[in-house]
């Protein structure tokens, strides 16, 4: 049977499990790193985790543990794993996570419910505006039959 796009709430509980997976991972790292490391670099150290865990699992393997435990995927227009740059684009906005203060904030929320929407408004491909811009990606799910 073949892959059919994935839904916004497809993606928003794989997001969920990677952000768990993401939270213990943090809790060991500063659990060990935290005495070595400046307080004000943290929020660095962590977004350089969180992006390499994205752009990493999506390049080597088309997933990252959140969306293989819900059979979704990443494919670029050729139905390969996304490239380096295409996964790096893709996960661009989690940088957002370095702005500072309420604004910063307000923006990435800004920036999520405008990819969200993006999803919501694409009923074909359930593309969104991050797939785009990393020059056509596409999550896709696996339905067994």
């Amino acid at each position: 049977m073949p892959d059919i796009p994935g839904t916004l709430a497809w993606r928003v509980a794989a997001h969920t499990i990677d952000i768990a997976i993401l939270f213990v991972l943090f809790i060991l790292i500063w659990s060990v790193a935290a005495s070595f490391v400046s307080l004000s670099l943290v929020p660095y150290v962590n977004t350089a985790i969180v992006v390499a865990y994205a752009v990493g699992f999506e390049t080597m393997r088309g997933r990252t543990l959140g969306k293989q435990a819900l059979h979704l995927r990443v494919r670029n227009q050729y139905g390969s794993y996304p490239t380096i740059g295409q996964a790096l684009r893709r996960n661009l906005y989690l940088f957002l996570a370095l702005l500072p203060g309420f604004i910063g904030g307000l923006i990435a929320l800004a920036v999520v419910g405008w990819i969200s929407a993006s999803i919501l408004v694409d009923v074909v491909e359930r593309q969104g505006i991050h797939d785009r811009f990393a020059n056509q990606t596409f999550v896709t799910r696996r339905v067994r039959a």
